[in-house]
């Protein structure tokens, strides 16, 4: 009991640090800014692999949490699929493959302190199976990695933008 008074008292006036658990995806991961989508699909990279295109950048620190080094958006269009139901499930896949694959780039980008914003599109008029979506997944977060070790890809300062 005395143990953890001391304890409580020790910590109670530190804020808790994010901390990202290998297979969380949290709200601090998530791709959420309006003006850092728009950002990303003008002056970001972009490939596609089969029916996943990817559209990344190496973005700006400020945006980011402490441990937070990735965040992602992902999208189904509506034009390719009408109901809600399905375009739900092909996301869910999505950012469940994203999710227990995010390995592949995280420890990299820790370990370089970059930090990046990632927007997967799945194109495909048919429902894909999980694995055939974890699989594009996996090789576009391989491409990503690949492409910032050989320097394909720079850290871009940007000035404030004032409108």
């Amino acid at each position: 009991m005395v143990m953890a008074f001391c304890f409580y008292q020790n910590f109670a006036n530190k804020k808790p640090a994010i901390k990202v658990k290998q297979y969380s995806f949290n709200k601090h991961e998530r791709l959420k800014s309006k003006k850092e989508i728009a950002r990303l699909f003008s002056e970001g990279k972009t490939f596609r692999r089969s029916y996943i295109k990817t559209t990344y950048i190496v973005a700006e620190n400020e945006g980011f949490k402490e441990n937070i080094k990735i965040k992602v958006a992902v999208s189904v269009p509506k034009k390719i699929f009408k109901r809600a139901v399905k375009r739900n499930l092909l996301k869910r896949r999505m950012r469940e493959a994203y999710r227990l694959n995010k390995h592949i780039l995280y420890d990299f980008l820790t370990e370089k302190n970059i930090h990046l914003s990632i927007f997967f599109v799945y194109l495909s008029s048919e429902i894909k199976t999980y694995e055939s979506i974890e699989r594009n997944i996996k090789e576009s977060l391989k491409k990503i990695k690949k492409d910032l070790l050989e320097g394909n890809v720079e850290q871009k300062k940007y000035e404030n933008e004032e409108n």
